[in-house]
């Protein structure tokens, strides 16, 4: 992490905080002495983007008649690759044939 006063990269963090939604984190920048802080959100979007799915397109995931990879079925589809994993060991969508 930069330090915003003189952009050192020479910073320790000091101590950290989380709860379900951030973490806090309080650094110090070891050139000029800084206090400063990072806030960072917590973001799930492995739940966001397993709603792209639809049965049409687990079935489609299976199938791969195609023979595409798990990377480019997953830029196929714009989900995760684990997203496209789980679906095909059918961890998710079980209900799918």
């Amino acid at each position: 992490m930069l330090c915003p006063k003189c952009e050192s990269k020479n910073t320790r963090v000091t101590c950290t905080s989380h709860t379900k939604a951030v973490t806090t984190r309080y650094s110090r920048c070891l050139d000029c002495e800084k206090r400063f802080k990072s806030i960072e959100k917590i973001v799930r979007q492995h739940n966001i983007r397993n709603r792209r799915l639809n049965k049409t397109k687990v079935r489609e995931i299976r199938a791969n008649k195609e023979n595409l990879t798990y990377i480019e079925l997953a830029l196929k589809y714009d989900v995760a690759l684990t997203t496209i994993y789980m679906a095909k060991i059918k961890k998710t969508w079980r209900n799918v044939d």
